[in-house]
């Protein structure tokens, strides 16, 4: 992949908001209670009215910027990274060095009613997917901190890497570890949806891990067991995470080095008509939720 392809490559990611409990100041001071997307919506648009909102992250400062509204339920972001660079100038007699602050960004687009991000890649950011959606996930935590609400990123996954992995592994996987995050999107119907939509209403529970264990690694793993169907099609999706561990391996096989990711002409972005050519992107996406949701039960 050279650098052009890769500025162009955008992960994707489902969002989930929890609120705290107990009420923030401006629950108190409205006059009818807000829904989590509601109160995450004015977020959003109210980027629109400053010119940026500045976010530190263990030192490191980032900023957000409102970039344009692409339609109702869609906007663009910028994303940038403070970085200290230098700026070399070449006179007659000598070349110059001037620092200078430098702020490399990335472009998000944020689709409230399918609760996703797109977050577009750039090693001058950081390299790394995961630690590149924990940056934008800890930047809106903070933004929604005076809401005690906070943002949790599952990333979409392919549901088949699940089980090629198994297939490869066949007899040595002796651990397998899921997390399913309750959730606040009213989207495809799924088993466990319906599941972890019950226990977060009686138990107030934000996420629930589960792991099966046989030391010899004899567990039974096939597509004909239900449960497996049930939890793959929710986590990939965006609505959790799984873990293979394997005998003979350090670093257990997980959902997250699977991430779904799609190529977007970044010129669209500066154009006046984006959300047009977004389109196919979005047709994309939700074929792959189509195909993760009922890949199984057309068998």
């Amino acid at each position: 992949m050279n650098s052009h392809e890769l500025c162009n490559q955008y992960i994707v990611t489902r969002y989930f908001l929890q609120k705290d409990s107990q009420m923030s100041i401006n629950d108190f001071l409205q006059t009818q209670p807000r829904t989590n997307n509601s109160i995450f919506s004015d977020l959003l648009f109210a980027l629109c009215e400053r010119s940026y909102m500045p976010v530190n992250i263990r030192r490191s400062e980032f900023r957000l910027y409102f970039f344009k509204q692409l339609s109702a339920q869609r906007i663009l972001l910028k994303f940038a990274r403070w970085k200290d660079g230098v700026w070399r100038n070449a006179t007659d007699k000598d070349i110059q060095a001037q620092n200078i602050d430098d702020y490399p960004f990335s472009y998000i687009i944020v689709d409230i009613g399918q609760q996703l991000f797109l977050i577009q890649r750039n090693n001058e950011i950081t390299p790394l997917v995961e630690s590149l959606i924990s940056l934008v996930q800890k930047s809106f935590s903070f933004l929604l901190s005076d809401e005690r609400m906070q943002i949790t990123f599952s990333p979409i996954t392919e549901k088949g890497v699940f089980w090629d992995i198994v297939e490869k592994n066949a007899g040595k996987i002796h651990t397998i570890e899921f997390e399913l995050l309750s959730p606040n999107f009213l989207g495809q119907s799924y088993t466990a949806n319906q599941l972890m939509k019950e226990l977060r209403r009686d138990t107030n529970t934000e996420s629930l891990k589960m792991t099966l264990k046989n030391e010899s690694g004899k567990l039974k793993i096939n597509k004909s067991i239900p449960f497996y169907s049930v939890l793959l099609e929710y986590i990939s999706n965006g609505g959790g995470k799984w873990n293979l561990h394997i005998r003979g391996n350090r670093k257990p096989a997980t959902s997250e080095e699977s991430v779904f990711e799609t190529t977007i002409d970044t010129a669209h972005m500066e154009s006046s008509d984006t959300d047009a050519p977004l389109k196919e992107t979005f047709d994309t996406i939700a074929s792959i939720e189509e195909q993760n949701h009922n890949s199984e039960e057309k068998k």
